[in-house]
């Protein structure tokens, strides 16, 4: 009876760990960062191009409140400082907590770059999670896979340490 209980784990925990690596290389490869570090002109600052093939949920996060947005590449040319709300996609969300400034961005499918006007070099990390929706639901299958693991160590535990009644 323990050799199939021990059996029965290690079954639930390599079921568990399938889950997880496959979905969180998933997650991975639909996962980008980077810094907005590429001098692109006097006092202007640009990320590498981002593309997007379809919903892609772009974070920005910087210790300062710079004067940044997201561009797409057929207006980076045409973009200065005083018109970069113009060009700039509209923020679905914005926050200032703790001096660390958080803009977030859902854009359509396209080329963009991440642009931001400072004197010297900002420091701006982003994450673009690209088919954000899609990510989110491999996100739930890597943490079911972890759970799974967990449970599947907890049997194989069992089966090898718990005894019988009356075997004591």
């Amino acid at each position: 009876m323990r050799r199939k209980v021990v059996a029965l784990g290690v079954v639930i925990l390599a079921l568990g760990a399938t889950m997880l690596f496959s979905s969180a290389s998933v997650v991975n490869g639909h996962v980008s960062k980077g810094s907005v570090t590429n001098p692109h002109g006097a006092g202007e600052w640009i990320s590498v191009k981002l593309n997007s093939t379809s919903s892609t949920d772009i974070d920005v996060t910087m210790s300062e409140n710079f004067t940044v947005g997201l561009v797409p590449a057929s207006e980076l040319s045409a973009v200065n400082q005083s018109d970069l709300s113009h060009y700039s996609m509209t923020p679905n969300q914005t926050s200032n907590t703790s001096n660390t400034f958080i803009i977030s961005f859902i854009n359509d499918p396209g080329q963009y770059y991440i642009v931001a006007f400072s004197s010297s070099a900002p420091s701006i990390h982003y994450t673009a999670i690209h088919d954000a929706p899609y990510t989110s639901i491999f996100s739930l299958l890597t943490l079911f896979g972890i759970m799974t693991g967990i449970a599947g160590l907890i049997v194989v535990g069992l089966g090898l340490f718990v005894k019988k009644k009356g075997n004591a």
